[in-house]
């Protein structure tokens, strides 16, 4: 199972793995496995005795819990940390999350328990003044997202607008990756009709479709609803005609017993939530059904978007066709109102995106960008990567295997799926490959080549595309 990244998360962690996971991230976002101590010592204000000490423990820890296959970093007689390929900080978000008190407090708040302060000072084995400083840290946080928490009627709970608290556990829980507790047989119903009807939706909706119906489940079942007017959800004049799977989903919220109004107002979030979710593909967007209609054309929305658009064309030389064109119309229409509603809940970083080439990104993004009131710089980069990349000219790769031709082929596949671009594969160095990835060392003068392991997981994959990447967007520049 692929880990979700979000490092507006990492506040939620126990302030020991706060610390390690910066310096997680450090080695991640390093360009080869190996990253001094010195380095992340003075790049994080710390003592290199202290970086050593938060390494060993960790990996005294992934022993104890019986990771110690996600983790594998040493110490060698030149001070070196060395990673192993399917490193990911993904994971160590997921792991420390698990373990933080802030988790267990908002997973409590979640399913309405009942909090008591004292009994979490046992449990945790802190003191009640330690307790206390925890409780007034995550209030504060919390009230970033305009999330509050009250004690009415002797009891704690969350204050704040609907939509805001279910977006926020969303990520919460899809970043743990525990299972949601308490659902009904009605809602496994539900997300079966709708993988029915959608037969080619990827399993990351599939996921992010039973979570969030069963936070809005569990959220209806405390008697807490959209307050917004259907209005706020707004992106189509249409709704959904006969189409079974609406129809189970309007009974699903007749059950608890709601006034037409308030149906309406949990059908267009859902909606909302489920078009806003994914970046609408070029090749989807003709069956999408989604689309820009004549108020949005010619409203605000339309400007603010064209204006965009043109700058980027500008700022990075992009040849965009007329289908890139809507593509691009669409998504950022969709990620200005995904802001509008979620505010800073959506800068969620995804993992597939690679901080160094974000930086690159950014650094030659313009003010009047960088600083837009409608669409935050990241929510721009996930829209615009996939025009960054685009290669004029297949990408020519020659793959060399120790194991021969077959699982040379076998890898091939794999590439095809992971590259996301068209790739012209060459068997000699005579035919001058763009690139060569292999699984022993191999030198071949002038030409990059990149070691992918034998046998590679999807990481070790993802991470050999992202050094082609790496090399790809250099030789760009330096033509540039």
């Amino acid at each position: 199972m692929g880990y979700i990244r979000g490092d507006n998360m990492e506040t939620f962690l126990n302030k020991k793995d706060r610390r390690a996971y910066e310096i997680i991230k450090k080695i991640e976002n390093s360009d080869t496995n190996e990253m001094k101590v010195k380095t992340i010592a003075s790049e994080l204000g710390l003592s290199e005795h202290k970086v050593i000490e938060i390494i060993q423990a960790l990996n005294d820890d992934l022993v104890t819990d019986e990771h110690q296959d996600k983790f594998d970093v040493y110490i060698n007689e030149v001070g070196v940390l060395v990673k192993k390929s399917n490193f990911s900080s993904s994971f160590f978000l997921m792991y420390f999350l698990r373990r933080s008190i802030y988790y267990h407090i908002l997973d409590d708040l979640f399913y309405s328990r009942i909090i008591s302060l004292e009994e979490y000072s046992d449990r945790w084995f802190v003191s009640k003044a330690t307790m206390g400083r925890h409780w007034h840290y995550l209030k504060d946080n919390l009230e970033k997202y305009e999330i509050k928490i009250i004690k009415r009627n002797n009891k704690f709970q969350l204050e704040g607008s609907e939509e805001i608290i279910r977006s926020f556990y969303f990520k919460l829980f899809k970043i743990s990756q525990l299972p949601i507790k308490g659902v009904s047989g009605e809602v496994e119903e539900l997300c079966r009709i709708y993988w029915d009807v959608n037969e080619e939706m990827s399993q990351k909706s599939i996921d992010d479709f039973k979570v969030m119906i069963s936070i809005i489940y569990l959220r209806l079942t405390q008697g807490k609803y959209i307050a917004r007017d259907k209005e706020y959800f707004y992106l189509k004049d249409e709704m959904p005609k006969n189409n079974f799977f609406y129809g189970k989903l309007t009974s699903f919220y007749q059950d608890f017993s709601m006034k037409e109004e308030q149906v309406t107002r949990e059908f267009f979030f859902f909606t909302f939530f489920l078009r806003t979710n994914l970046i609408i593909s070029k090749s989807s967007l003709s069956v999408s059904g989604v689309y820009l209609n004549s108020a949005i054309v010619t409203g605000p929305y339309f400007t603010i978007c064209s204006e965009i658009i043109d700058t980027v064309k500008e700022t990075y030389n992009i040849k965009m066709e007329a289908e890139e064109y809507f593509y691009l119309l669409v998504n950022l229409y969709m990620m200005i109102r995904k802001k509008e509603v979620y505010g800073e809940l959506v800068d969620f970083v995804d993992h597939r995106y690679q901080t160094a080439i974000y930086k690159k990104f950014i650094d030659k993004l313009p003010d009047k960008l960088l600083q837009h009131a409608s669409i935050t710089t990241y929510q721009l980069y996930v829209v615009i990567f996939p025009l960054l990349t685009k290669v004029q000219e297949p990408l020519r790769l020659m793959v060399i295997s120790s194991l021969g031709d077959h699982y040379r082929e076998i890898i091939e596949k794999y590439l095809d799926v992971f590259m996301g671009n068209a790739i012209v594969y060459v068997r000699q160095l005579i035919e001058r490959p763009d690139i060569i990835l292999s699984d022993t060392f191999y030198e071949a003068g002038d030409i990059p080549c990149i070691y992918m392991p034998i046998f590679p997981n999807t990481v070790d994959l993802q991470y050999s595309m992202n050094q082609v990447w790496k090399i790809i967007i250099e030789k760009r520049k330096n033509k540039d």
